[in-house]
């Protein structure tokens, strides 16, 4: 079980809902930026640049500082054939904080602090998925130094090095009636009583708490083959992150001590994540001296995330488990344009689309993941030496249906009309599933309680930020 424990961690950090951008990505690391729907990556206008396109910086003439933060306010429903849930309603409010300084005509330093993923999701605890999920939040932080260097009048090279921190926090039920009634069958089938089978009242909650560190890089070129276009590209490398974490097992009373033989009370375990590269191109062209607009393209390659093997110290009950994932890459549209209604007001709107990696074979509740269209407007106005930007965006998930294996459990091949109990091969299958459902009909109950159903997503995004010029 302390392989399983992280294997949630991992599986959370890695398929949990961004705000636009699919997986765990939070790309709204501005207000300015959130306005134009993160077509960011060849603008050179403020200091998230150092998150889209650190060459982005080059424009700083002394020094600038930059404070931000965006709350995020996501909406889970899910709808099955006999049951349906809202989640609990959270809010998440990752902040931004940026600075930078000339250090001569060609080189600009920069330093940000920002968490770039995150969210979670809060479910009843008693609901149709809560084998698969009951709660789930993440934070990080990102730590950046960069640097801009202008090469040439038409070309700025940026860099940035991060380091990570990582941490999450889940929740979800395990039928330990299941445990329970496969203990008593194997011991004397006629005592069983099958009705302890997914039922609420002797599921054991399972509850972790982990964190990890890991590092990554950008590189970025910003191009300006004329006065009206200007081109960004930057490249993000994979990163590792080590995670470690402690499991807590709560067991029903009157059963402690036979469960906790299979799922001790507290376990230790550890784990290491490769999160993928990614890609970014932008084009940003001057319509009018007021007026521009920018198209970027985000490819992120998730196919480096075919499987996930945990690694356990004490080898129990494995030595490793692996599980399938078999990511697709991600590829996000973005359109974004800003309007300078006057010498010190701008206007902001943007439109984007992002296809989700996650296969149908995979998807779960833990934090529901599918393709979405987002819509964002913005304005912002300067006083003196300051600037203050708010923004908005509404993202619209499509609906998704989960059909597959995940929340299902190894029950060896139980047989459902004598209750006999034999050997378990390790692995959950579609034999699993009839042999659950098949005892869930027999009961006069719906299939087994792992969220196959409907979801419907759609999250709310305020950004507000001030920057400083000296």
């Amino acid at each position: 079980m302390k392989k399983v424990s992280l294997l949630f961690l991992i599986a959370l950090v890695v398929t949990s809902t961004g705000a636009s951008a699919s997986g765990l990505a939070i790309p709204e690391q501005g207000a300015a930026a959130m306005g134009m729907a993160a077509a960011m990556t060849a603008r050179s206008e403020n200091l998230s640049a150092i998150y889209y396109n650190p060459a982005g910086i080059d424009y700083v003439e002394k020094t600038e500082l930059f404070l931000g933060f965006t709350p995020i306010m996501p909406v889970h429903q899910y709808e099955g054939t006999t049951e349906s849930e809202d989640a609990n309603k959270m809010a998440f409010y990752p902040p931004n904080i940026y600075a930078a300084h000339r250090l001569n005509n060609r080189i600009v330093f920069g330093f940000g602090m920002y968490t770039p993923f995150g969210l979670g999701t809060d479910w009843n605890s008693k609901w149709y998925g809560r084998y698969t999920s009951t709660f789930g939040e993440i934070q990080s932080l990102y730590i950046t130094p960069s640097v801009a260097i202008k090469l040439h009048d038409m070309v700025s090279f940026g860099a940035s090095y991060s380091w990570i921190w990582s941490g999450a926090v889940i929740k979800k039920k395990i039928d330990s009636g299941l445990a329970i009634y496969s203990a008593t069958a194997a011991a004397n089938p006629a005592a069983a009583n099958p009705k302890m089978i997914s039922n609420p009242s002797y599921d054991s909650e399972f509850a972790l708490d982990g964190d990890g560190g890991g590092v990554s890089y950008t590189l970025g070129l910003m191009l300006r083959p004329m006065s009206t276009v200007q081109i960004g590209i930057s490249y993000t490398g994979t990163s590792e992150i080590t995670y470690k974490g402690t499991a807590k097992f709560t067991h029903p009373k009157g059963y402690e001590s036979m469960l906790s033989a299979m799922m001790p009370a507290f376990q230790d375990g550890d784990a290491t994540l490769n999160l993928p590269s990614s890609i970014n191109v932008g084009l940003k062209y001057d319509l009018t001296t007021a007026w521009d607009a920018e198209v970027d393209v985000n490819i992120v390659d998730w196919t480096t995330y075919d499987k996930l093997v945990i690694d356990l110290k004490d080898n129990l009950p494995y030595d490793t488990i692996t599980s399938p994932k078999n990511w697709d890459k991600s590829t996000i549209v973005r359109l974004g344009t800003s309007y300078d209604l006057n010498a010190i007001s701008t206007a902001r709107f943007g439109f984007l689309y992002d296809k989700s990696p996650v296969p149908d074979e995979t998807f779960d509740a833990q934090l529901p993941d599918n393709n979405r269209i987002g819509f964002s407007v913005g304005y912002g106005r300067k006083f003196g030496n300051i600037t203050f930007d708010v923004s908005y965006m509404f993202l619209k998930f499509s609906d998704r249906d989960k059909d597959n294996l995940v929340g299902y459990v190894d029950a060896g091949s139980i047989d459902p009309t004598t209750g006999a109990v034999g050997p378990k091969d390790g692995v959950v299958d579609a034999a699993d599933k009839a042999i659950l459902d098949g005892m869930m009909a027999k009961m006069g109950r719906s299939e087994y309680p792992v969220g196959n159903g409907t979801y419907k997503s759609h999250v709310n995004l305020l950004s507000f930020s001030a920057s400083y010029h000296f």
